[in-house]
């Protein structure tokens, strides 16, 4: 118990209760052997990444990478709640696809399977957050761990009934009936002439603006 209350820095500590006797005091270490994992992604993530966000683009959806599966997945089972998180602790989806329009609802997981996707272990894991997916009415895209083309991205999200035209925007100006804006350096009509007329009365001082 020791090296684990070390690694994160618990220490029993003294203090004192309400009726002023010294007990042992659960603290935490102002600092944890820590960094700040760079890069975020692996190469094939982050080509993966930016692909999606190319390809989706102007539609409805989004995606967000790196999802808990307990973030997106409930338990319907009050008695069997407990052992099915369990089993999805540490689980995550490498992408998850949601539509944006309907409060962000979860439509496809993506899953980037590298080498490591091989090893029987790994492989334990993949049967659980596939069945976990399935039994939740969510589809899961497999893809192989390498560089893919728009296109490929497109056909492959559109595989699984995903419309990709752009998302309705705002009604521009125009079409609302107001006058074009211009931009550009041409001529430019002279602003009238203002003449100031200063009016002194006793304890007022005003000015008036002519056109």
């Amino acid at each position: 118990m020791a090296p684990f209350r070390n690694l994160f820095g618990a220490r029993d500590t003294p203090a004192e209760n309400e009726a002023g006797d010294r007990h042992p005091q659960r603290a935490v270490r102002e600092v944890m052997p820590l960094e700040v994992r760079r890069p975020f992604f692996g190469e094939h993530e982050r080509l993966l990444y930016e692909g999606l966000e190319r390809v989706l683009g102007r539609s409805s959806y989004r995606v967000f990478p790196n999802v808990r599966l307990r973030d997106f997945l409930r338990s319907t089972s009050d008695s069997q709640r407990t052992a099915i998180y369990a089993r999805l602790r540490d689980q995550h989806a490498d992408f998850l696809i949601v539509e944006a329009l309907g409060g962000y609802r979860p439509v496809l997981a993506i899953e980037l399977d590298g080498r490591v996707h091989e090893q029987p272990a790994v492989q334990a894991l993949d049967d659980i957050k596939e069945t976990a997916l399935r039994s939740a009415g969510l589809e899961l895209l497999r893809l192989s761990s390498r560089e893919y083309a728009d296109d490929e991205l497109r056909s492959a999200l559109e595989g699984y009934d995903l419309t990709l035209s752009p998302a309705p925007i705002a009604p521009s100006l125009s079409s609302l009936g107001f006058p074009p804006i211009t931009v550009g350096k041409g001529p430019r009509e002279a602003p009238p002439a203002l003449s100031k007329q200063t009016r002194h009365e006793p304890g007022l001082l005003s000015d008036e603006w002519d056109l």
